[in-house]
């Protein structure tokens, strides 16, 4: 048999290497667990990137519409200084035979009309150039 200071000897080394064994396999687990880790970042960053990729399409959307409600507001603004009647006359001769259609609608639909041609001109000039033209 072997001697009792050799046996400790035997009972430490294989302490350590069991020691050693352990650290590499806890290393390993946190190599994976890092490594799926690393992973999940990832897709939450994609996800983060689309997120803002959506906030900034809707932002753009946003501006767009505020642009579009502005240009509304100025077309409003423009057409608030003449005066409504002479509005409807004009849009009732220059549709004379959509008979059907309210004064209202041929209000919203020719001024629409008339200011992609050219702008309003003043009630009085207007008022003018129509009894030349007749």
């Amino acid at each position: 048999m072997t001697d009792l200071p050799t046996l400790i000897k035997q009972s430490r080394d294989l302490e350590r290497k069991i020691k050693k064994i352990k650290t590499r396999n806890a290393n390993r687990d946190l190599i994976d667990k890092r490594k799926i880790l690393e992973a999940q970042i990832d897709q939450q960053t994609e996800k983060l990137n689309d997120i803002n990729g959506n906030i900034e399409s809707s932002q753009k959307q946003m501006l767009d519409v505020c642009d579009g409600l502005g240009e509304a507001a100025r077309q409003v603004k423009r057409l608030s200084k003449y005066d409504r009647w002479d509005l409807e006359v004009v849009l009732v001769s220059e549709d004379v035979h959509s008979s059907s259609r309210t004064v209202r609608s041929l209000y919203r639909n020719c001024w629409m009309r008339r200011m992609k041609r050219n702008p309003l001109p003043s009630s009085k000039n207007y008022a003018e150039q129509e009894r030349r033209k007749q």
